[in-house]
């Protein structure tokens, strides 16, 4: 204890400041961390979809690939210019739809962005309303503490 008092270190202050932090450290983790990892895995959810949407959609462009150049090798010279027709129309579908897509993902993601970004600020506005209180009783006790010495 000497020492301490040497250092000029106060033990029932230290004590009160591992406290509070502790008590701040709940209070992050419970109205702040927790609500952002659960957005955070939220929006990786609706991204996760969204991508396996595209593949889906990708595999079922690369499927009617395949069967239009099956048709293609397998077809006379008349069929050739109907076939070479309906694969220009599917591969502007294709650009149409991932054009589409990607505009929708575009969409998807600023929206989520959006939404991640007006949590945040209202998780921060919650935490400032209840973190002021806090400091003012943590300043209350520190001035008692201070003026009682």
């Amino acid at each position: 204890m000497e020492v301490l008092n040497t250092l000029g270190i106060n033990p029932q202050v230290v004590l009160i400041q591992i406290i509070i932090f502790i008590a701040f450290y709940f209070i992050l983790k419970k109205f702040l961390f927790t609500p952002i990892l659960k957005i955070i895995h939220l929006k990786g959810a609706i991204v996760d979809e969204k991508n396996k949407e595209i593949e889906n959609v990708k595999k079922k462009v690369e499927a009617l690939e395949q069967k239009i150049n099956m048709l293609i090798a397998e077809s006379d010279k008349e069929v050739l210019a109907v076939e070479e027709a309906k694969l220009k129309e599917v591969l502007n579908r294709k650009n149409q739809m991932i054009s589409q897509l990607h505009t929708e993902l575009l969409n998807s993601i600023q929206k989520l962005r959006d939404n991640f970004e007006d949590e945040k600020k209202k998780i921060i506005e919650q935490l400032e309303n209840i973190l002021v209180p806090i400091k003012q009783d943590v300043l209350l006790k520190i001035l008692k503490n201070g003026s009682k010495q």
